[in-house]
């Protein structure tokens, strides 16, 4: 098994919300909550041992798919313009800045923090 292919077994175990069928459910919500925040942070770091280890293909993938549980959280942004960063991809990692503060201002109102900005910056 190679570097990609684990990276997609580990993050497949992570696709799913809990029990989404129930998702209506008032006594749901808090443990829904609490198994999405478990799996974002499993998979920001998974994709940051990824990156640290050189399997930055995998890394990209793995910070995909946190970016789509939740398309506003930035640690997730993040984690993904790290790897494309460590891959030397500043042209992907900039688009991917641009895609998130586009998204933040438009239906937030908000810009992305300092940090992320000069993560960018500072490649």
């Amino acid at each position: 098994m190679d570097a990609e292919e684990l990276g997609h077994a580990l993050a497949s175990n992570f696709h799913d919300d809990l029990l989404p069928e129930l998702a209506d459910e008032d006594w749901l919500c808090n443990e829904a909550e609490w198994f999405r925040q478990l799996r974002l942070h499993a998979l920001e770091s998974l994709s940051e041992r990824l990156t640290h280890a050189g399997w930055f293909g995998a890394a990209v993938d793995v910070a995909m798919r946190a970016v789509r549980v939740d398309p506003f959280r930035e640690s997730a942004h993040q984690t993904l313009i790290q790897a494309y960063l460590a891959e030397g991809n500043q042209l992907a990692a900039q688009r991917q800045y641009q895609s998130y503060r586009d998204i933040l201002h438009r239906e937030m109102g908000l810009q992305p923090t300092d940090r992320l900005t000069q993560l960018l910056a500072a490649a």
